[in-house]
């Protein structure tokens, strides 16, 4: 088992949900990884547009204050988005990073905020991919 690849409270239950059924977990290097070695082609840096309110249905800041409500129902302080198409519907974004898909290699780190305080997303993708929509994404 990669370790890497799991929060440590989902390992011990496994570990332990394995060591009821006579069995052990080892860790190991992400063997995908070992083997695709240096011939992994390197992500693209391809660049990301917005898309008109026309296109989107509703624009970001509703979006987010959509799931502000929601996180406030949950008693979020903060949600890690990873779903490159959640990424893009709650930015109103869209890349080609991916053939056939309209999203780019980013993460979402959004904080809800208090009732008084409009949600804080912050985006974290390779710089250069967002160089023409850096005024839209300050807004």
């Amino acid at each position: 088992m990669d370790y890497s690849q799991y929060p440590a409270e989902n390992q011990a239950l496994r570990a332990k949900h394995f060591t009821e059924k006579g069995m052990e977990m080892v860790m190991t290097e992400n063997l995908v990884d070992l083997v695709w070695g240096d011939d992994r082609p390197a992500r693209p840096v391809n660049p990301v547009k917005s898309l008109d309110i026309q296109f989107t249905g509703m624009s970001s800041l509703d979006k987010q204050l959509k799931v502000k409500e929601k996180c406030k129902e949950k008693n979020f302080d903060v949600l890690l988005v990873t779903t490159l198409d959640d990424i893009c519907w709650i930015t109103n974004c869209r890349g080609t990073d991916i053939d056939y898909n309209p999203v780019f290699f980013s993460y979402v780190l959004f904080r809800p905020g208090t009732e008084e305080e409009k949600p804080q997303t912050t985006l974290y993708v390779q710089p250069s991919k967002v160089e023409a929509i850096q005024e839209y994404l300050a807004s």
